[in-house]
């Protein structure tokens, strides 16, 4: 059967025009009938429908475009505790924070938007009210040893240990700096 990343692959093989839809059905049903077939790029280049050179610059498409969503859904992660964070300093309402981060996963990929700046779009918080919750996390941030990620710790209780989304190294939360 077709994983994912086969299907992924082949969607960008015939939006760059390197095959067409016909061949990459005709191989993901040679793919699902012959379990030797271990990948769909070994197969286009065995069909001659793709060549080494071609299969490689897919191949780092596909790479790019999976960094590109992990970094946005880390992205998305921080937002999430972003507007946590206002509403425990009651300057948004729990719906007004769902509304926002629904219109965040609507808006293009191309251009992603933080949290707080659709808030302020939408008139729900002002630009103080932003930046103070921003120089709120500056001032309450742990950093990942293994690769030097920050977090806002605002949300974390002192002791409790968290995982770094960038390198899966375990962060201790200390106590707030002053």
């Amino acid at each position: 059967m077709a994983s994912k990343e086969d299907l992924a692959f082949g969607e960008i093989a015939v939006k760059s025009r390197l095959i067409t839809q016909e061949q990459l059905e005709e191989c993901l049903n040679e793919q699902r009938n012959n379990p030797n077939w271990k990948s769909l790029g070994e197969l286009l280049i065995a069909k001659q429908y793709l060549a080494p050179h071609q299969l490689q610059f897919l191949i780092d498409v596909q790479k790019r475009n999976l960094e590109l969503k992990a970094n946005q859904s880390r992205r998305i992660k921080q937002d999430n505790l972003f507007g946590r964070l206002l509403m425990r300093l009651g300057f948004a309402t729990d719906k007004q924070v769902e509304e926002s981060l629904g219109m965040q996963l609507m808006i293009n990929d191309t251009h992603f938007l933080r949290l707080g700046e659709i808030m302020v779009k939408k008139g729900f918080i002002s630009d103080d009210q932003l930046k103070k919750v921003v120089d709120f996390q500056a001032l309450r941030q742990i950093i990942c040893t293994g690769c030097g990620q920050k977090y806002n710790m605002v949300l974390f209780n002192e002791g409790s240990r968290i995982p770094c989304y960038n390198c899966n190294n375990e962060i201790l939360v200390t106590a707030s700096p002053k």
